[in-house]
Parts: C-alpha cells; structure tokens; sequence
C-alpha cells in the first residue's frame, strides 16, 4: 500500500516528508503526541493523513522505519487499525501487539506509547468519548453509573463484530478518499453513528455485558421485515419508500431501528447482501460471465464503484474470485 494512489486518505494529507524532524513537529503540533522518537534510518519516508468530523476522526500513518510516539492523556477512544507489518502499544499498564489480526484500543484518560516496525501502516480511528457516551445512553435508555467507559485493549479481527467494524472503518475512508466534497453532512453523519455503534458492540468495556442484554432482546419485527425483503428481493429496486410500505413504519423510525439494532443503514444491509449475491454468482460462474455482467445483474451500475466495494467486503477483486472459478 505505502507508495500507491490508493493509500487511505491522501486527499487530506497533513504531512509526506523523509525529514524526522519534520514528521516529529507534525506528530506533536498536529496530532498532540508528547514525544516522537525516530532512530536514524535511511528507508525513513513518514506520511500521515487526517480528516476530524464532531464525533469521529479517521486517519492514516506510516514512517516506513521504526518509530515510538507518546501520548498524553486524551478525551477520546483511540482504535488502530493494521494494515500492514507489526507495531505494538503500552497503555494502562498492558502492551497489545498489533498487526492485521489484531488492532489495539486505547481508553480515554490512558497515556499511550506506541511503538511503530519497519514498513508499519495503521489507520487510525478516534471517537470522542461525549460521542461515546451519548451513543450507549440511546442505545441502553439510560447511561449506566460507574465512571467512563474502559476497554480491553486487544480487539482481534476474527471476531464476527470486530470484522464489521473493520470493513465499515475501510468503507467510511474510501468514501472520503472518493466522494469527500459531495457527502451531504446528514450522511457522514449517519456514517459517524454507525461506526461509534459497530465499534461499542465490537469491543470489550465496562459495559459490554449490558450491550449484548440488550441485543439478545432480538431486534423489532420492521426490521427483520425490511431485512426479509431485501433478501428476497435484491435483485430489483429497492426504495426507502418500498422499505417502508412493506414494514408500516416511517423511514426515520426504520433508520432510528436499524441503526440500533444493527449498527448499520437499510443501505448498507441491501448493499451487503448484493454483493453477497455476487459473489455466489461469480464463484459459481458459468461460460461467458463476466464482472461487468455480474454487477449489472446485482444492481451495481458502475463496475469500478463494485470492484472497490468487493474488495473492501472480500478482500479480493471480483475478477480473482471470476478467475479461481474458472480454474475449477
């Protein structure tokens, strides 16, 4: 990823350098580390982008050489996510290795060290902690007594909502990357309460145990209406005006639903399920199938727009999933 056009965020670059000293200033005027320590090394090549909306900041970082970088106390969650190499962070008396299977959550009120290998790429993730807070009190009707939230450090990516969380954090930075100047702000945030949802249920906390109470009351019947019909019929158009004829209810309490229950948008679900589609269809690929084809049928109009969307869900582009099918 380090070089190439698609690296996560470039469009908001705060800083691309091989200077250390003026990576170290970067990290300390801009992102508040108390101290940026960079051995001498050649192969250094330091770049960070940034982008902060109210409740949720995304960014991404690489120094290309080992690096450690302290942080003082802060008034958000910190997420790191590994895209690529190994990295490590100390923060409230525990050091979490990170890595591609494993990102790191650092608690508000925590000093952090974190300490970056060779060829280490992160992407960052930081919720404020109000954000936090007001979210679990609407989720939970209630905000629980006990002081501020505190999590388990280690978050692996086998985990079921840890993979979500995952590729809705990937999701959100290509969308910026790609359409930043014309998200309306209702979207992004959408976008930031869907991400601080997947992320409360994801992790481990103080509260976890009350979370998955609430969950296990099972989510209301128009959301598993609209679910049912979207499985049944996402093959065709399908409108928040059609979502809400079949489940009776308005599209804010619908959304308000989903977004509670699920974590995520009727939009994203459809979505999640067409490519679910399309994939089954390319695996299961016949003489004469194709990836534009396939998209068309499974309702994705721009073929370049699907190719990005199944790689962020699969890891993979359709066309090498399309190939391994027609090896069989």
């Amino acid at each position: 990823m380090s070089d190439h056009h698609d690296e996560p965020l470039r469009r908001f670059q705060v800083v691309r350098t091989r200077d250390p000293e003026v990576m170290r200033d970067a990290m300390l005027m801009r992102f508040g580390a108390s101290s940026c320590y960079i051995p001498f090394d050649p192969s250094f090549f330091g770049r960070a982008n940034f982008v902060a909306y109210p409740a949720v900041s995304i960014g991404f970082c690489s120094y290309g050489s080992e690096a450690t970088v302290q942080f003082p106390e802060t008034d958000y969650v910190r997420l790191q996510i590994g895209l690529r190499g190994f990295a490590s962070t100390c923060s409230g008396g525990q050091t979490t290795q990170i890595h591609p299977d494993c990102s790191c959550i650092s608690s508000p009120d925590q000093t952090a060290t974190l300490r970056y290998g060779r060829g280490y790429e992160q992407l960052v993730l930081r919720i404020e902690r109000t954000a936090l807070d007001q979210q679990l009190s609407r989720i939970l009707g209630f905000l629980p007594k006990g002081g501020a939230l505190l999590f388990e450090p280690a978050l692996r990516a086998d985990q079921p909502h840890a993979r979500t969380l995952r590729q809705m954090v990937l999701f959100f930075a290509a969308q910026l990357q790609e359409h930043a100047t014309t998200l309306p702000p209702l979207l992004i945030a959408e976008f930031e309460q869907a991400i601080i949802i997947a992320f409360l249920y994801a992790s481990r906390h103080n509260c976890s145990d009350l979370l998955r109470a609430d969950a296990r009351d099972g989510a209301p019947a128009h959301v598993r209406r609209a679910e049912a019909f979207i499985e049944t019929n996402w093959q065709q158009p399908i409108t928040i005006d059609k979502l809400t004829t079949e489940t009776g209810v308005s599209s804010r309490t619908l959304l308000r639903a989903f977004l509670r229950h699920r974590g995520y948008t009727p939009h994203t679900f459809l979505k999640r399920t067409r490519l679910n589609g399309a994939r089954k269809m390319l695996e299961a690929a016949a003489a004469g199938t194709s990836v534009t084809s396939v998209a068309f049928v499974c309702g994705f109009g721009n073929p370049g727009h699907f190719a990005k969307d199944y790689r962020l869900a699969f890891g993979e582009l359709p066309s090498d999933t399309l190939s391994r099918a027609k090896q069989r």
